[in-house]
C-alpha cells in the first residue's frame, strides 16, 4: 500500500475509533447522570418519613473537622417558631448535623444536600438525626424557604406556589391523617 493511502487509511480508522469512545461515553454518562435523578416524594411521604418538622429561622451554621479529620460536617441551629410535628425543644432551639460543608478552602460537598444561610425563614423535614449523617428528609425536598412576596406581602413557600399558611395547613393535616386523627 502506498504511504499516502496508508496514512489516509489510518486517519480515517482514528476518527472511527474517536467516534465510536464518543458515543460510548455520551451513553455512559447518561446513565451516569441518570443515577443521580432524585424521585419527587409527596407531601405524604415526606411527612411520613419524618420525625420532626419544624418551622423557624436558621440562627448558627457552623462547618468543622470531624475527629477523624476525614469528613467535614455542619451544624445548624434553628430557632424554632412552630412544630408542624414532633415535640418543641425545651429552649424552642432545634440543632442538627449534617455531612458537608467548608472549613477554610476545603468543601466537602454533597449532591442535593440542603445548605443552611443564617437568617432563612425554613421549613424542614428531619428525620431521626442520630444514626443518618444526612438528616434532612428528600435531600434538597425537605428544606424549604419561606419568604415574602415582594408583590401581595403574603408568606410564600418558595418552589411551592402556596401561601406559608397553606402550605402549613396541609402538612398539618397530613401530620393528623398519619396520626390516626389524633
Amino acid at each position: 500500500m502506498h504511504p499516502a493511502r496508508l496514512l489516509h487509511f489510518v486517519s480515517a480508522r482514528r476518527r472511527e475509533t474517536a467516534a465510536l469512545l464518543c458515543a460510548a461515553s455520551a451513553v455512559f454518562l447518561s446513565t451516569l447522570v441518570s443515577a443521580t435523578t432524585m424521585m419527587q416524594l409527596s407531601d405524604e411521604q415526606m411527612v411520613k418519613s419524618s420525625k420532626r418538622i419544624v418551622e423557624g429561622r436558621v440562627t448558627e451554621t457552623r462547618s468543622e473537622w470531624n475527629a477523624a479529620h476525614n469528613q467535614i460536617r455542619t451544624t445548624v441551629t434553628i430557632d424554632v417558631s412552630q412544630m408542624l410535628k414532633g415535640p418543641m425543644p425545651a429552649n424552642r432551639r432545634l440543632v442538627f448535623e449534617q455531612l458537608g460543608g467548608q472549613v477554610g478552602d476545603i468543601i466537602m460537598d454533597i449532591t442535593d444536600q440542603p445548605a443552611f444561610k443564617v437568617d432563612e425563614n425554613v421549613i424542614v423535614f428531619l428525620r431521626d438525626p442520630s444514626p443518618a449523617p444526612t438528616p434532612v428528609v428528600g435531600l434538597t425536598q425537605g428544606k424549604l424557604n419561606v419568604v415574602r412576596d415582594p408583590d401581595t406581602g403574603i408568606l410564600t413557600v418558595q418552589g411551592r406556589n402556596l401561601s406559608r399558611d397553606a402550605f402549613v395547613r396541609n402538612i398539618s393535616r397530613v401530620v393528623v391523617e398519619q396520626e390516626g386523627g389524633r
